[in-house]
């Protein structure tokens, strides 16, 4: 864990590659990999599909791009295989986190090899990237749009353990929240048509039936703004947080928590309790209008956690999900197969449900 004077050196240079002005310039690129997301739904249009599947390569193209710029030695069949190896580290430290008894038991069991196979293909990818983009890249003027880039622009702060370190919570962490986040939205859209129907009106409003969006046209979309708050309300990409604690607690309760306890808090339930908003199931973006949205503590709403160590890609991820909406709804309506009402969650590093989030896409 990276504690004190050093990681607030680090997180002040990262914190200039998600300033607003740098996030602009990447609505275009955005929009280049939706595009493709576009053109494969369009080829399984009036059918069942499983989002997650279209919504993780689509993420995942955009934080390669991200992270290494415009690189082109990666192949589709490398992303693949870095996206099954990622899923399957994921599955095998959720179960050794359910089942700290295989701890003991991981040097003799098959599962590790499956997990050392996993993390070998992983770390292959990386090297690969990296050294393509700093081939073409790292040799001119440092680009803060270019997230290696302005690691490599630190070295006192960034070695090269250090920049591995960060590319890999990127992935881990962008990827995963982001695609988990624009499944449940789209599964929302497809359950709620007039929700959907307002929000296309809105899109249209401000950039019409094909423009593509820029970051300032957000700035007067405010139902989508709402829409999505009140989906990852319900819907939170990461159910918890934890947290440290560096001095004694004692909560408002009365129970007391000493320095060195490590705190988990629910996401997941906070946001739904009802004490801080009242019908909490119920789907209503009116509870993020102004008047509703200062009655309530700011920590009553926290899908990116809150603090200095809240996510610091929160924005990146909210500007990839708003273009990703207008776009998709500019070209489908989306109707449901996945039903609100009879989701079941499962047990998982990310919110998930049983059986996938499918819905169906028709020409608009």
């Amino acid at each position: 864990m990276i504690l004190g004077e050093s990681w607030r050196k680090r997180r002040k240079l990262l914190t200039k590659h998600f300033h607003f002005s740098t996030l602009s310039n990447y609505v275009d690129m955005f929009n280049r990999e939706i595009n493709h997301l576009i053109e494969a739904l369009q080829k399984n249009m009036d059918q069942c599909v499983d989002v997650a599947f279209y919504v993780r390569n689509m993420t995942f193209n955009i934080i390669n791009d991200t992270l290494f710029g415009n690189i082109s030695a990666i192949t589709s069949k490398e992303s693949r295989e870095y996206l099954e190896s990622m899923a399957t580290v994921t599955e095998v430290s959720l179960l050794k986190a359910l089942k700290p008894h295989l701890n003991v038991l991981w040097p003799f069991l098959k599962l590790k090899k499956v997990e050392d196979d996993a993390l070998k293909k992983m770390d292959g990818y990386i090297s690969k990237a990296i050294e393509e983009s700093c081939g073409k890249h790292c040799q001119n003027e440092i680009d803060i749009s270019n997230m290696l880039s302005l690691l490599r622009s630190a070295p006192l702060l960034f070695d090269s353990t250090a920049i591995r370190n960060e590319i890999d919570t990127f992935i881990f962490a962008g990827q995963d929240t982001t695609s988990t986040s624009l499944s449940f939205i789209l599964m929302v859209l497809a359950n709620y048509p007039k929700h959907q129907e307002t929000l296309f009106k809105e899109i249209s409003n401000v950039i019409g039936d094909r423009r593509t969006p820029t970051s300032v046209d957000f700035t007067s979309m405010e139902f989508l703004d709402r829409f999505i708050k009140e989906c990852l309300r319900l819907y939170p990409p990461f159910i918890m947080s934890q947290r440290l604690l560096l001095k004694e607690l004692i909560t408002t309760t009365g129970y007391r928590l000493p320095a060195g306890t490590i705190v988990f808090v629910s996401i997941f339930d906070i946001q739904r309790n009802p004490n801080l908003y009242p019908d909490p199931e119920v789907f209503d973006p009116d509870r993020f209008l102004m008047e509703n949205v200062v009655k309530r503590h700011p920590f009553t709403y926290i899908p990116f956690s809150a603090g200095p160590r809240n996510c610091i890609a929160q924005k990146y991820a909210i500007l990839t999900i708003k273009t990703s909406i207008c776009r998709i709804l500019q070209n489908f309506q989306i109707e449901p197969v996945t039903m609100i009402d009879n989701i079941e969650f499962c047990i998982d590093a990310m919110l998930q449900v049983k059986n996938g989030i499918k819905v169906k896409f028709r020409k608009r």
